[in-house]
């Protein structure tokens, strides 16, 4: 490492005043005692000094965390997630700022979530990078249960080799293996890494880069973005044989496994990643709206019918945008043909709904919380030439 980490950086006044005013500013739930963020700064002005020399000594033990489930977008399926006190998420996040910029700088160019200056786009024009280089035979999988699966003694492992601040590593492990709050009990956590904190998306990065360093020594060629997986090869043989070395890693090195039900061979067919299709056109691959992506919008856009006209209003100018930002770097064909079949659906609708009202009104509600959108931007922002498309 470039340099050492202490627990003296993460106390650092100006790193706590960040993390507490960066907390302060959110409006979610309080979490096990019940404070709630906007009390944080009060209490951290009355209580830090105290609480820093706790974790100095090794006295600082977290709040147990309370477990919560969601459900994951276009699934009836569940995710677990915790929520910390607000005192811990300021530890957390100043754990947070310190860490990433030290550990970032180690982890694999293939490795894309959850990190400064990357994103899902950048690991999109990877992978059709390489397939557009003749390795197009592809098996695209992903972690069961990452976060979940996550062995607590192999990560503190893995800390031990980077970080060589006792205290440090004591507060990091106290974080790990916090107890668990839910049906009015406190349980034992013994695995797994708590989903909602700042930190835990950096801590399964640096877990799962034992896999990415292991394949790359092999000459294996992926693309990872956290728990999802692509491996590239240039005919069947190789890709069986690739999958097969990062099974065995995966299983024998970190102790988890692949999803046998989301594990997909795509040789030289359609490939779907990250809400997009990557399809051969022509003697190239391009990026397209995945055909699930498509369904949503259109199922969502039947569902307008149903809200009050101010709730129709928010939605699309948030919902269509959301979908604007993300999908203009599909093919341009596939854009224009979806934005006039989806802006048909929306603005029959819309303007059914605007006929009673005076010209005041409409201007009113087209103005409420969110600028109006329609598909229409689509039509504009795919008019433009390829050359002057914004890239990634």
């Amino acid at each position: 490492m470039k340099r050492e980490i202490t627990i003296e950086s993460v106390l650092e006044d100006k790193v706590m005043l960040r993390a507490v005013n960066q907390i302060s500013g959110k409006s979610n739930h309080g979490g096990f005692n019940g404070m709630y963020p906007r009390e944080l700064r009060e209490y951290w002005a009355r209580h830090g000094t105290f609480i820093k020399n706790q974790i100095r000594t090794c006295s600082y033990y977290p709040d147990p965390v309370e477990r919560h489930f969601i459900v994951k977008p276009g699934s009836h399926k569940k995710r677990e997630i915790g929520i910390y006190t607000v005192v811990d998420q300021a530890i957390l996040t100043a754990l947070n700022m310190v860490l990433l910029p030290v550990f970032d700088a180690k982890l694999s160019k293939n490795s894309f979530a959850f990190r400064p200056n990357k994103n899902c786009l950048m690991a999109l024009q990877r992978a059709i990078d390489v397939m557009n280089g003749g390795c197009d035979y592809v098996i695209k999988t992903d972690i069961h249960k990452c976060f979940d699966t996550i062995r607590l003694d192999i990560l503190m492992d893995i800390l031990r080799r980077e970080i060589k601040d006792a205290r440090l590593l004591c507060l990091l492990e106290r974080y790990l293996r916090v107890d668990l709050y839910w049906d009015l009990k406190i349980r034992e956590k013994r695995r797994g890494v708590v989903q909602g904190s700042s930190l835990s998306p950096l801590l399964a990065n640096l877990y799962l880069h034992e896999l990415d360093t292991r394949l790359e020594r092999k000459g294996i060629l992926f693309v990872r973005y956290a728990d999802d997986i692509m491996i590239f090869a240039r005919d069947r043989k190789k890709v069986a044989w690739a999958f097969g070395q990062a099974k065995e890693i995966l299983q024998s090195v970190l102790k988890m496994t692949f999803s046998q039900d989301k594990t997909e061979w795509c040789m030289r067919t359609e490939v779907t990643f990250l809400g997009y299709s990557i399809k051969r056109f022509k003697r190239h691959y391009e990026l397209y709206v995945s055909d699930k992506a498509i369904e949503k919008m259109h199922r969502k856009s039947n569902s307008i019918e149903k809200m009050p006209l101010e709730e129709v209003i928010e939605w699309m100018g948030s919902y269509n945008r959301g979908w604007i930002n993300y999908y203009q770097y599909a093919n341009e064909d596939q854009l224009r043909l979806l934005a006039e079949q989806i802006d048909v659906k929306q603005s029959v609708y819309l303007e059914r709904l605007l006929n009673g009202l005076t010209d005041r009104e409409r201007s009113f509600l087209l103005g409420y919380q969110y600028h109006f959108v329609t598909m229409t931007e689509w039509k504009r922002k795919v008019s433009t030439s390829r050359k002057t498309r914004k890239r990634w």
